[in-house]
């Protein structure tokens, strides 16, 4: 069960300033919930090697933890692997 509050994923809070869970259902069949049902996952979507990582733009960045911090790498420093950040979808223009 995903911890939601309002559709979006992450961790939400109600009035009372506690996690709501909510059970979650994906839209899409490559999106599911991981082993623990506490994050959503793509199978096919994969951490690329660091040695692809550009030096200097904002990218997801997973540390040796395995936890995923948003930031710039800088060449040096040590990573695991790295992923695009996504973008938003473009609006289809209203028909006239």
């Amino acid at each position: 069960m995903a911890w939601l509050s309002t559709g979006q994923t992450g961790v939400g809070r109600n009035n009372q300033d506690t996690a709501s869970p909510v059970s979650y259902s994906a839209s899409s069949s490559n999106h599911k919930p991981d082993s623990t049902g506490s994050a959503v996952v793509d199978p096919n979507y994969y951490w690329r090697p660091m040695s692809t990582c550009p030096v200097g733009p904002k990218v997801l960045l997973l540390n040796l933890g395995g936890v995923a911090v948003l930031g710039t790498y800088n060449g040096r420093s040590k990573w695991e692997g790295w992923v695009p950040l996504p973008k938003r979808r473009p609006q289809e223009e209203p028909s006239a």
